[in-house]
């Protein structure tokens, strides 16, 4: 296990999920990290975003994680997206034709201004508080 991988998870209006991944996504939090995403995906969310600021490495592993899960997604008419603002990461997803298969996005805040859009809700940067605030932080190896 990783003990440097966080993952939080945070609802807002509109049943919009956002994880949030803290370090590294490889083989060995993999697990994990599916089972997370494997959650999101069938509890009652209409949008989720993974929030890939804070991941400094992902291998081919996790790409198919997430490749697993955009099709899941697309299956019940929905896309998953990604914020992913750091070029190496987002490098990662070019070079091996995977980007397509997600809508992404280089900053958080657009991210959720996208989707508060889509589902008519407001969810800007200004309106933070105004969320639900559920959160669950786990921390591996701990």
């Amino acid at each position: 296990m990783n003990p440097d991988l966080t993952i939080t998870t945070e609802s807002f209006p509109g049943g919009v999920l956002v994880m949030t991944v803290e370090g590294e996504l490889d083989i060995l939090s993999a697990p994990e990290f599916k089972a997370r995403l494997d959650d999101a995906i069938a509890g009652p969310s209409t949008a989720i975003f993974v929030d890939l600021a804070e991941c400094g490495f992902l291998d081919s592993t996790t790409l198919k994680i997430f490749a697993h899960a955009a099709q899941e997604l697309d299956g019940q008419g929905q896309r998953l997206s990604l914020v992913v603002p750091t070029a190496i990461i987002r490098r990662v997803f070019e070079i091996t034709h995977l980007e397509g298969l997600f809508t992404m996005y280089s900053d958080r805040d657009t991210a959720l201004r996208s989707s508060a859009a889509a589902t008519g809700t407001t969810s800007n940067h200004d309106r933070r508080l105004d969320r639900e605030s559920v959160q669950d932080r786990t921390r591996f190896g701990s």
